[in-house]
């Protein structure tokens, strides 16, 4: 029985960081807390890490798919009013010059969310 647990809740703990991560209660601190008590020290923080590595993949996943997508919503907008491929070409190439022109360390939201304090607990 114990076996059958551990190899379920390996695949389940991941889901249930994911969720404490989202509420702003716990956010990252409540696996910081309770993995080293359950896992020991060490292989407590590996866990978190784990935790915070698949909410990076997850964000990133979403953000490529978002960006794609207003990326397409621009250019189509653009495509409707501008009618010059000169037009075009400057257009594209202020949007080029402005992602690069920042100076490279862009956070994310999520780098934010987490950064945030957390909110009172209630009990």
């Amino acid at each position: 029985m114990v076996e059958n647990f551990d190899r379920y809740w390996n695949n389940v703990h991941g889901v249930l960081a994911i969720a404490s991560l989202l509420d702003p209660r716990f956010k990252l601190k409540l696996p910081q807390y309770f993995f080293p008590l359950i896992y020991g020290e060490d292989k407590g923080l590996v866990e978190v890490k784990k935790v915070r590595n698949l909410c990076e993949e997850i964000f990133l996943e979403y953000h490529v798919k978002v960006g794609e997508k207003r990326s397409k919503e621009i250019k189509a907008i653009c495509n409707s009013e501008f009618n010059h491929v000169d037009e075009m070409d400057s257009l594209d190439g202020f949007f080029s010059w402005n992602s690069e022109s920042t100076d490279g360390i862009e956070k994310f939201e999520l780098d934010c969310y987490l950064e945030e304090k957390t909110l009172p607990g209630s009990r």
